[in-house]
């Protein structure tokens, strides 16, 4: 039987024929010879168990061993084991108890395998391919490697391997992202950093968009001995200091000194139990909570940077405890009002580039959004924000221009502030 197995089972296309055969040949001479003995159409109890046992070893030995472990061990793609674990999980009901086991023992090859063929992978397409066009929309090579060799493993590794595999590659490919290529457009940042996001492996009983630290994470636990240390030093002091003293003691009070010092030692000595939550569900969240708010920044600063510039120096000359030019005395007002930057002109300055610079900027910026991000509800959460940031400006320096300028004058700016402000309105 294993001689013929090896000839005519090469490949993963004839498991079930293998199996099928080893069910209908395996023992079967030894069965018709029991009959014809005993004169019995069916085993005994005894001897059933017996001749099961028999089963299980040869089997394992025909089809785990002789057949299913070689032909694991020389596929190199993951599609290949995949389809081998597929076919052996959803036809195992089909056989004798000895011939599933024998199966099942192939599929756990198949998967601890498969885990290994998907390192290799990570090394080979993630780990190492740093460079590549990072300016260009879509998908950079390392993030479309790991989705796809996620999307393999997706019910061919066992669910903690495959998130212990998940925190690995997206790790990976975020530190080939973030670390090889932070001078790239922070919108393109932000479309790996969320498409690696969307590829993490969510448990079963988490809804998608559930905290960071739900899924492909890992507890990790450690002593603290930071207070073990302190309570040690204390209680050697201590304990010096009760010896200098020791023979103006009696022995009563010594030894209520010492029970007391044991006892603070016992509670503050021992090393503490630290539990920290790490994984890649986590560390892309961090990165791109990073660069959105550094592309919230920077665009903001595109579309009013006059004005911003403008608040800066005013806060650089108001006194450090006023927040608000509202709640000034008339003695800090006219100290300002006298400032070459709070004059009218210079006012009307700012306010006529800034409305330039986001008349042109935000189109731009708008077009951007579009290249890069194709989820419309992600580049509508974006945009809000720095509309929101560009809102909260325009209204300070509506505040501070109408401290710093009498009435007449302000009434001259307060259309342009308007048009300014409703720039940044959302539709």
């Amino acid at each position: 039987q294993k001689v013929k197995i090896q000839e005519e089972f090469q490949d993963e296309n004839m498991l079930l024929e293998c199996c099928k055969l080893i069910s209908e040949q395996v023992c079967k001479p030894e069965r018709t010879l029991h009959r014809k003995l005993f004169a019995v159409e069916r085993l005994d109890d005894r001897d059933a168990g017996f001749v099961d046992s028999m089963l299980f070893d040869i089997c394992e030995t025909a089809i785990h061993e002789s057949f299913g472990r070689p032909l694991v061990v020389k596929i190199a793609q993951l599609e290949q084991l995949r389809s081998l674990v597929i076919l052996a999980t959803s036809n195992q009901h089909d056989f004798d108890d000895a011939v599933s086991q024998a199966l099942m023992n192939i599929v756990r090859d198949a998967r601890e395998r498969a885990i290994f063929v998907a390192s290799t992978f990570v090394r080979d397409n993630i780990e190492t391919n740093k460079e590549f066009d990072h300016q260009s929309p879509g998908l950079a090579p390392p993030v479309k490697a790991a989705i796809q060799v996620l999307s393999l493993l997706q019910g061919l590794a066992e669910t903690p391997a495959r998130n212990h595999f998940a925190q690995y590659a997206l790790n990976a490919a975020s530190a080939v992202i973030v670390k090889h290529h932070s001078s790239a457009e922070d919108l393109w940042l932000i479309a790996q950093l969320l498409a690696l996001r969307e590829a993490l492996p969510q448990s079963k009983n988490q809804p998608p968009g559930a905290s960071p630290t739900s899924s492909a994470s890992v507890q990790r636990r450690s002593l603290n001995w930071t207070a073990a240390r302190g309570a040690l030093a204390e209680f050697n002091a201590k304990n010096q200091s009760t010896t200098n003293k020791r023979k103006h003691q009696t022995s009563s009070s010594r030894f209520a000194i010492i029970r007391k010092k044991l006892s603070s030692f016992v509670q503050n000595g021992l090393p503490r139990l630290m539990e920290t939550t790490g994984g890649a569900r986590r560390t892309i969240h961090n990165e791109l909570a990073t660069v959105t708010k550094r592309f919230i920044h920077n665009a903001h600063l595109g579309l009013v940077s006059p004005l911003i510039e403008f608040l800066v120096q005013l806060k650089a000359e108001c006194p450090a405890d006023l927040d608000d030019l509202r709640d000034a005395s008339p003695a800090q007002l006219a100290a300002l009002k006298g400032a070459p930057f709070a004059q009218s002109s210079h006012l009307n300055k700012i306010l006529d580039a800034s409305l330039t610079q986001a008349q042109h900027a935000l189109p731009t910026l708008e077009s951007k959004l579009s290249t890069y991000i194709t989820n419309q509800n992600t580049r509508s959460l974006l945009l809000k924000s720095v509309k929101q940031r560009s809102t909260k400006t325009v209204h300070e320096f509506k505040i501070a221009a109408s401290a710093l300028l009498a009435p007449d004058l302000f009434n001259h700016l307060r259309d342009c502030i308007d048009k300014l402000h409703s720039i940044f309105l959302d539709d």
